[in-house]
């Protein structure tokens, strides 16, 4: 990142969690303007809610100060990546909304699972 630039986006996932790892591998690929700064929940300071909050759900603290979680997290990611923000846009849309609330909600709570970790 360069100097003069602050994140877009400060997105904090369990780094334990090979799932939440290999999303965030994914998003770098894709962030060639570096708007994303990945936190650790188990290492870094000033999450943006409590531990246990954390663990159920990304946490997307964006540069003015607001946090979206979960699938909202999500979009706002998707938003702030080239060649993704139409994905970010459409599912804005109510009934993608409730969708991608529920497909989100399923993979959080299976994720450890999904990834053979057993934490």
């Amino acid at each position: 990142m360069s100097n003069h630039e602050t994140p877009q986006l400060e997105v904090w996932i369990d780094g334990s969690c090979s799932v939440c790892r290999r999303s965030e591998r994914w998003c770098r690929r894709r962030d060639a303007n570096e708007r994303i700064v990945f936190r650790d929940l188990h290492r870094d300071p000033d999450p943006p809610a409590s531990k246990e909050s954390l663990l159920e759900a990304v946490h997307v603290r964006r540069s003015d100060g607001a946090v979206d979680s979960g699938f909202e997290g999500w979009r706002q990611i998707m938003l702030a990546l080239d060649g993704w923000r139409w994905l970010g846009r459409i599912s804005a849309l109510p009934i993608l909304r409730q969708l991608g609330r529920l497909v989100y909600a399923a993979i959080a709570a299976n994720r450890h699972r999904l990834s053979g970790n057993r934490g």
